[in-house]
């Protein structure tokens, strides 16, 4: 192969892979913080409210999530520890996911404030699972709130 061909090739490899992804991190603008607390069942890790600047919300479960296995867990956002009210965000059972961080997208429209409570209910059993207060408000825009972000590139 000559030089210029090689070249050509080098170019053409170039200009194929360096596109850029597009995938560019949403801004965290506040986060909330439950610890896990046991009710009929016993649960360890902590659960993060996160508020993203495109108006999004996710719940984090920690790595160090752990429940024990359930026919019908389900998890929602409450303003108490009932279902009277509550926001189904996941089935636990469906996921079949009952240790281990987990990320759960949450309904458009619902706000980092607008609930205080998670809660894990057993449908089948009618039985209240485990909780977790987040606490305080969040402050939107909180400077304590890592907001960086990264745009992912190949080439």
């Amino acid at each position: 192969m000559n030089t210029r061909s090689f070249s050509q090739l080098l170019c053409t490899i170039f200009l194929v892979c360096n596109i850029t992804v597009g995938v560019s991190a949403q801004n965290q603008t506040a986060e909330r913080t439950a610890q896990l607390e046991d009710a009929n069942y016993v649960i360890d890790g902590q659960a993060h409210l996160r508020a993203f600047d495109d108006g999004s919300l996710q719940v984090v479960l920690s790595n160090d999530f752990d429940t024990p296995v359930g026919p019908d867990v389900r998890v929602y956002l409450n303003n108490s520890i009932s279902l009277s009210g509550a926001v189904q965000i996941a089935n636990l059972s469906d996921l079949n996911h009952f240790s281990g961080g987990l990320t759960i997208n949450v309904s458009d429209g619902i706000g980092i404030n607008d609930y205080d409570f998670l809660v894990f209910y057993c449908v089948s059993f009618n039985l209240l699972w485990a909780t977790g207060d987040f606490g305080e408000p969040a402050d939107e825009g909180d400077p304590n709130v890592c907001t960086e972000h990264a745009t992912a590139t190949t080439g």
